[in-house]
C-alpha cells in the first residue's frame, strides 16, 4: 500500500536486511562526471537542433536527462549513505529507472520555489509534493531498488491510481519514443513500421527541450550538488526514499514528514 499517515504498509516483509549491505563508496567523483557528460550532451542538442536534426536531437536529449536523473540518484546515495547494492547500482543502467527520476526532477522544477511568489508555498510535507512524484518514487524504489512486484506495495482496490504519466514511464513509453527517434522499425512482415524523421512531432520536440531545460536548471553542475526548486524539495524527498528502503522507522517519518 502507499505511503499514508501511521501506517507505512511495506507488505510481505519488505523491510528487509538491506541495512546490513554494503555502505555507499565515495560517489563525488561520479557525481561530478554524469553531470559533466550531461552538459556536453546539452550542448549536442542545441547543436543537432540548429542543423535540424530534430529526431537525434530528441534522442539526445532524453539521454542527457537520463544522466542528470543518474547525478541525482548518486547524490541521493552519497549524502543519505543508501546500501550501495547490486539493485541500486542496476538503477544507474535502467533507462526506464532514469526516465522515472528525469519526470521526478521536470516536476519538482516545473515551479521556481525562489521566486519571491512562492517562498512561502515550499513544501514541507511529503502529502505537498505532487502526487506523481511520489508514484514515481513509490515504483523506484519498490520494484527497482527493492525487487517488490507492484502488487505486493499497490492495492488497486484500496489505493488511488496511479499518476497515468508515471504508469506510462514505467511502462517504456518513454524509452520506447526515444528509441524511435534513431531506429528503423520493422513489422513481423518485414515491412517498415516506422522511421526516426516521421516520428517526433514540432509539439513533442517543444515539450522535450523544455524537459531538458527544466532539468538543466535544477543543477549547479560545477558544483555537482542541486540548485534551485529541487533542492528545496531535496529533504522530502529523501525522506520518502528512506522510509520506502527500510531506512527510516514509519513512526519517525509520520511524526516528521508526512
Amino acid at each position: 500500500m502507499r505511503i499514508n499517515l501511521i501506517n507505512v504498509k511495506l507488505r510481505r516483509e519488505v523491510v528487509t536486511h538491506i541495512q546490513s549491505q554494503m555502505p555507499s563508496p565515495d560517489l563525488q567523483p561520479a557525481i561530478k562526471a554524469a553531470l559533466e557528460n550531461a552538459a556536453r550532451l546539452v550542448e549536442d542538442v542545441t547543436l543537432l537542433a540548429e542543423m535540424d536534426r530534430i529526431p537525434t536531437a530528441f534522442f539526445i536529449s532524453v539521454l542527457a536527462r537520463e544522466e542528470f536523473a543518474k547525478a541525482f540518484v548518486l547524490i541521493l546515495a552519497h549524502r543519505e549513505n543508501l546500501p550501495w547494492t547490486t539493485k541500486l547500482q542496476a538503477v544507474l543502467r535502467n533507462h526506464v529507472c532514469k526516465q522515472l527520476v528525469s519526470h521526478i526532477l521536470c516536476e519538482l522544477s516545473a515551479i521556481d520555489l525562489f521566486d519571491p511568489a512562492y517562498l512561502d508555498k515550499w513544501p514541507r510535507r511529503v502529502r505537498d509534493l505532487p502526487s506523481s512524484v511520489v508514484d514515481a518514487i513509490h515504483i523506484l524504489v519498490h520494484e527497482h531498488v527493492s525487487g517488490i512486484e507492484r502488487e505486493d506495495w499497490w492495492d488497486h482496490e484500496q489505493d488511488t491510481p496511479i499518476d497515468p504519466t508515471v504508469h506510462e514511464v514505467a511502462a517504456g513509453a518513454i524509452e520506447k519514443k526515444k528509441q524511435d527517434a534513431l531506429y528503423v522499425r520493422y513489422g513481423w512482415n518485414g515491412s517498415v513500421k516506422s522511421v526516426p524523421a516521421r516520428r517526433i512531432a514540432p509539439s513533442e520536440w517543444t515539450c522535450e527541450y523544455r524537459r531538458l531545460e527544466q532539468i538543466k536548471e535544477a543543477f549547479w553542475v560545477s558544483e555537482g550538488t542541486l540548485s534551485g526548486s529541487p533542492s528545496a524539495q531535496y529533504q522530502i524527498i529523501a525522506a520518502l526514499v528512506r522510509v520506502l528502503a527500510g531506512l527510516m522507522p514509519p513512526e519517525e517519518f509520520n511524526r516528521v514528514w508526512w
